[in-house]
């Protein structure tokens, strides 16, 4: 039986984990929006909606504007579920982060 590998985003800076967001379940959202879009464009509806995504560019500005908690910003892969990257961030917090320092592509540190 093959491993599901979950593909996330992680923000943490010295107080813990910020936020962890799924970027399997964004791409299957954005893929859902662009069918409705199409539709919609189609049947000369127009739409409010914006597509779902993962705010990249304000993650890393809030990071930059807040240097005092050492903010690190990293894209992994894992086959640990999100409930478990969050529940190893509570127990493990340093072990998890030179875990995702090692794996990881780093977007962003301040650090």
């Amino acid at each position: 039986m093959a491993t599901s590998v979950n593909h996330f985003i992680i923000v943490w800076n010295r107080d813990g984990l910020e936020s962890l967001h799924d970027v399997e379940k964004i791409n299957v959202e954005y893929s859902f929006w662009e069918r409705a879009k199409i539709w919609d464009i189609l049947k000369e509806q127009s739409s409010s909606v914006h597509p779902p995504c993962i705010p990249i560019q304000q993650l890393i500005l809030r990071a930059a504007r807040s240097s005092n908690l050492m903010y690190e910003i990293y894209e992994f892969e894992t086959v640990l579920s999100s409930s478990k990257v969050k529940e190893h961030f509570t127990k493990y917090p340093e072990k998890i982060t030179e875990q995702i320092r090692n794996v990881g592509y780093k977007i962003y540190s301040n650090n």
